[in-house]
């Protein structure tokens, strides 16, 4: 798709009104955490678009689920971040279906957790493995912290197309995760998470090295895409001068 028409269709897609336009699936039943059960793969089309939880979202390219092709690449556009764990869980249900999807609730959950930790920290739950987790949040209590030596609480920020030292980390909006399947390592299954595990990369502009990675797995008793590993999110980003106007 040309850049022209990404622009217009991101255009169009938040201009939509707050009644969802796409589906992934037909959902067939309900279980525990606001859960969906759906009888099909989503389509992975170009150009997915709805609203849930209040937020109108994007989706734009494609990740396979099962076949490794190092050639590929999504982008992930959302309005704003959820204010409540309720609003979390229905925009999880659309978009926690899709890996590309999962990366972005990675970096909603730990912005929800920069401004709540409470909700934060529930958000991020739901969004992980229990091990990754665990390992977000002795992180994130450090780096989204208040010890001015250690803090950068625009980190998050940092992950989001168009945020940058020399902009004070202010991303464009609607904000927007853009990524790749990572080129250098295939998909691999693994037993103890209990599903095929894939690597992905977000292009950020926070960090000498662009591409930071993270992996992601659906496991065989989930309805969604789980991260199961990022640090790459929360190694310390290039600093930037004066005070960070946070993202509303």
């Amino acid at each position: 798709m040309k850049t022209k028409s990404i622009v217009a269709f991101l255009i169009a897609a938040f201009m939509l009104p707050s009644v969802a336009s796409a589906q992934f699936g037909k959902i067939i039943g309900k279980i525990g955490n606001n859960k969906t059960l759906n009888n099909n793969k989503p389509t992975n089309e170009v150009g997915v678009k709805g609203t849930a939880g209040g937020v109108n979202y994007v989706m734009t390219g494609r990740i396979n689920h099962d076949d490794y092709d190092k050639t590929q690449t999504a982008t992930v556009s959302f309005s704003r971040i959820p204010e409540t764990l309720e609003e979390f869980l229905e925009l999880q249900e659309k978009l926690g279906v899709e890996p590309q999807g999962a990366i972005a609730l990675q970096v909603i959950a730990f912005e929800m957790y920069r401004r709540d930790k409470t909700v934060g920290t529930e958000a991020i739950r739901a969004n992980n493995t229990q091990t990754n987790f665990n390992d977000c949040l002795r992180q994130l209590k450090e780096k989204l912290g208040k010890d001015p030596g250690y803090a950068q609480p625009y980190i998050v920020a940092a992950l989001m197309v168009g945020a940058s030292p020399s902009n004070g980390y202010q991303p464009r909006k609607p904000y927007t995760i853009s990524l790749r399947v990572n080129p250098a390592v295939e998909y691999k299954e693994s037993q103890i998470l209990g599903g095929t595990v894939l690597y992905l990369q977000v292009n950020s502009e926070g960090w000498s090295q662009n591409w930071r990675g993270a992996e992601v797995v659906k496991p065989y008793d989930s309805d969604y895409y789980l991260v199961s590993n990022c640090p790459a999110f929360y190694v310390g980003c290039a600093p930037m001068r004066g005070q960070w106007k946070p993202i509303d």
